[in-house]
Formats: C-alpha cells, structure tokens, sequence
C-alpha cells in the first residue's frame, strides 16, 4: 500500500508538471493492463471475484475527470493526498448505490487476475479495484478497495507506463465451525465543537450479498452501536447508512467490525438567533394594546374630578 502510494503521489506531481503532448506520447504505445496476484503464505488465492469500477477518465494533462456516477467525487480526485481513504468512500458508494462493475474477472489456479478480459478493453484513468470475500480451505479472506490509475509513473524505469501489477494485502480469519457470524457496527463522530448537530437517530442497513436484510437504529442510548448475532458465515455482509446532513460518511471493516465514521463539514460559524435588546418590552401572544392609553385617560379623568369635588366640599363646609 505505501508503495502504491508513493507512486500515485509521484504521478499526480509529476502529470501536472509535464506537458500534455508529451505526456500523451510515452503512453499511448500501449494498451491499459492491470495484473492482480493473490498469494496469501504462498498459498495462492483461486476463485477470487474482483471487479473494477471506471471512476475517472485521464486528459492529455494528467488529470482526473470524474465520470457521471462518481461526478459528487470530483473535487476530491483534484488532490488525492489520502488514496485508501477516498476507495473506502468510493467502494461505500458503490455498495450503497448497488452500482454494477464496468469489468469482472476471477483468479485462475495461480492466484493471477487479469484485465481487460479477451475481447475487453479498458480505457485511460482512474479504477476502483474491489475484491469479493473469499473462503478457502477452512478461512475467510477479505481485501481492502485499491485504486489503480493508468497511466501511473514507474520509479523504476523511471517512465510512464499502462502497465500495472499490484498484489492486494488480505484479512484472514479462521471459518467458525458453526457456519454462524456475529457482525457489529460502531459509530465514531469527528465534530468537536458540533455536537449538537448530530441528529437523534440514524438508522443503519444490513445488507447479505448485496441485499437489504435487517435495519436498526443508532442512538446515545446504546452508544452508536449494535451488534447482530448468529448470521450466516457464509454471506457477504456490508453496513450502509442514511445519508446526514453536514456530515461525510467513510466506512472501514476490520475482522466482523464495520466503523462507520461521520466527520462535520458544515458551516464552521453558525449564525446565531438574533436577540432582541435588552431594554426591549415585547406583548404577550394574544396581549391588547388598544386599551391601555384610554384607560390612562380615564384614569387622569377619575383623579382630576376627584380633586374638584373635594375642593368644592372644603368651600361648602
């Protein structure tokens, strides 16, 4: 991984700084090809299902353009300074959108993917590579999403190349005997100084191979969290959410644990109620007013003629 991203790191400095033609002539020799080698402990992987999703075309320049699907990532293909963060998100979108894959392919008996299938071809750009959980001899094998870009810059040869071999790093875990599997999910909430813009609830899907299953909602009360037991260990299971405002999502699995993360991109000053001054005297809901400059009237009235009478009663007496 670290290696992948040195390498997208030096072809994102290198695209902006070379010019389009030239750019455009050590590439166009040949045809995009992407190799992918399943080895876990020698042993190799068969079966394996990957699939690609075409995220971003290339220009003449270097650049990423995002296709229609992808287009709510375009500003996040400008710099791409964190590429396992943005195929978490891309993969999250894929599954939530029930996207269908621009290519399929499955490993052969060494272990070894290929694309373009015979007959394929594949385009200039940037790809989603996403590999289907896979059991084998007694354990469960899960792969983390990869990005793959064509052209990429090859440090080695010191070129630009359409090219690309890369060797996918697994998470294994031992097949429960029972065939039963516990899947939880845990909320983490990046909004220091926001938190009361965190809603109430959110609710959260289950999905078994692609398909809604169950739904449950997080709360405070039971600490964003919840697990389900007892599942079918032989299913693909994924965790999507409703969608919330002034939060982006991003979903990682270690093991049977999915992280859904929300962190706040929402206004950073809020604009406050505006308050009325102090020395304001607002009515009551329903509260007269008509009323009370008559009744001071009448009232000045009352005590002026008061005042007579009793002069009038001093001279009498």
């Amino acid at each position: 991984m670290r290696r992948w991203m040195r390498f997208l790191a030096v072809f994102l400095l290198i695209a902006a700084l070379v010019p389009g033609s030239a750019f455009a002539a050590q590439t166009d020799a040949e045809e995009p090809e992407l190799i992918i080698c399943n080895q876990v402990n020698k042993e190799n992987l068969v079966g394996v299902a990957f699939e690609l999703y075409y995220v971003a075309r290339c220009d003449s320049s270097g650049a990423f353009l995002a296709v229609e699907r992808f287009a709510d990532f375009g500003d996040s293909l400008q710099e791409i300074s964190d590429p396992r963060g943005l195929a978490a998100a891309l993969e999250y979108e894929v599954v939530k959108s029930g996207m269908n894959p621009d290519r399929r392919a499955i490993s052969d008996e060494k272990g070894i993917v290929r694309f373009p299938q015979e007959g394929e071809t594949l385009e200039q750009g940037l790809y989603l590579v996403m590999g289907k959980r896979h059991v084998q001899n007694g354990y469960v094998y899960e792969m983390d999403p990869m990005l793959v870009s064509f052209p990429r810059y090859d440090e080695a040869e010191k070129q630009w190349t359409n090219h690309c071999t890369i060797r996918p790093k697994y998470d294994r875990e031992e097949m429960p005997d029972d065939g039963k599997t516990d899947i939880k999910v845990q909320k983490t909430w990046i909004d220091k100084g926001y938190e009361n813009r965190r809603p109430i609830k959110i609710k959260v899907k289950l999905m078994k191979d692609g398909e809604d299953y169950k739904t449950v909602w997080l709360t405070r009360l039971n600490k964003w969290s919840y697990t389900w037991k007892d599942l079918d260990a032989d299913a693909e299971w994924t965790v999507v959410e409703d969608p919330i405002k002034h939060y982006k999502p991003a979903v990682t699995k270690r093991g049977s644990t999915f992280q859904l993360t929300n962190t706040y991109i929402g206004p950073t000053n809020p604009t406050e109620p505006t308050k009325p001054p102090m020395d304001t005297k607002l009515p009551q809901t329903g509260q007269l007013w008509w009323p009370v400059p008559v009744l001071l009237v009448m009232g000045l009235l009352v005590i002026a003629i008061g005042f007579v009478r009793r002069r009038e009663e001093c001279y009498e007496e």
